[in-house]
């Protein structure tokens, strides 16, 4: 029986790792189409050639697209057929019997970095490229960066910078709740000190097209305003929740500590043997006369020569 379902199970590893297997090499496969879609349009390119670039458009309404934008898109990325790029991502959608490869390139071209997203579909009228951006790298880079960050020092507002001191004030606290519980020791303190570290990160994303509010627990998130080229703003505010709910917490943790400590040595106090008790001596009193003529001895007296 045993035997039986281990044969079942070692089956169904050799089926999962053969999908998984197929799966590779369908993913290549389809990264090697891409690869070659993108040296034929950086051959188009170099040659010039508007017309090559619409035929390798999925359908003609592709193709009048990309041959409005040609000559802008070659001035801003002269690209050449032996440019060496290389795949960033890639991935593959099946819709409807269409295959959709979507990538994302960087291509070295005339001694600059340009980071080109294509995409490619596949299915009963035709296949073609639908998409394809070329961006400088720095460019995109300056258009996704925020400001509002320690990086960005320079170009942060004053409000920007209240928001990253206000993240450095709840780190000190945290710090400090985290020396106060090391010092007192309470009831698990070892999860108080991990509960210190833990903040709620309030966040609300305010841009053109929408209003998103967000909430998350992790350690030592950032309170911060980051603030996008297109506009986005991104309010952060970070809780150290944890250091707050020991400090409400403090005082019962401390009289629980107190009254366990106090238990625990009226319990061994029982166990102790009792010391005995040591007996004084008292000597007996003198009598009255005796005590008086020990403070007042008796003067001798002396007989004088007549």
């Amino acid at each position: 029986m045993k035997k039986s379902i281990l044969k079942k199970i070692l089956a169904l590893m050799m089926t999962a790792a053969l999908l998984l297997l197929c799966g590779c090499a369908s993913i290549e496969e389809g990264g090697a189409v891409l690869d070659e879609k993108l040296e034929q349009f950086m051959a188009c390119i170099e040659a010039n050639d508007k017309e090559g670039v619409a035929e390798l458009a999925y359908n003609l309404e592709f193709g009048d697209n990309l041959k409005d934008v040609f000559d802008d898109l070659s001035a801003y990325w002269p690209a050449k057929a032996g440019d060496t790029y290389t795949r960033q991502s890639f991935h593959v959608t099946i819709r409807n019997e269409a295959k959709i490869y979507q990538g994302q390139y960087l291509v070295a071209s005339a001694g600059e970095s340009y980071v080109v997203d294509i995409a490619y579909v596949e299915d009963d009228n035709g296949a073609g490229i639908t998409m394809l951006y070329a961006n400088l790298s720095e460019d995109l880079a300056a258009a996704t960066t925020p400001t509002g960050t320690l990086q960005t020092a320079a170009e942060n507002s004053f409000l920007q910078w209240c928001f990253l001191v206000l993240w450095l004030i709840f780190i000190g606290f945290a710090v400090f709740t985290i020396v106060d519980i090391i010092r007192k020791k309470p009831r698990l303190y070892g999860l108080w000190i991990a509960a210190a570290v833990v903040f709620l990160s309030v966040s609300l994303q305010i841009s053109d097209s929408n209003l998103r509010f967000n909430w998350v627990i992790a350690i030592l998130n950032r309170s911060r305003w980051l603030k996008y080229p297109d506009g986005t703003n991104i309010f952060s505010l970070g809780l150290p929740v944890g250091a707050i709910v020991y400090w409400c917490m403090r005082g019962s943790l401390l009289r629980q500590k107190k009254a366990r400590e106090a238990a625990q040595a009226a319990y061994y106090a029982q166990f102790q043997p009792t010391a005995p008790q040591e007996q004084s001596f008292q000597a007996p009193e003198a009598p009255a006369d005796e005590i008086s003529a020990a403070e007042h001895p008796p003067v001798e007296e002396t007989a004088s020569d007549n």
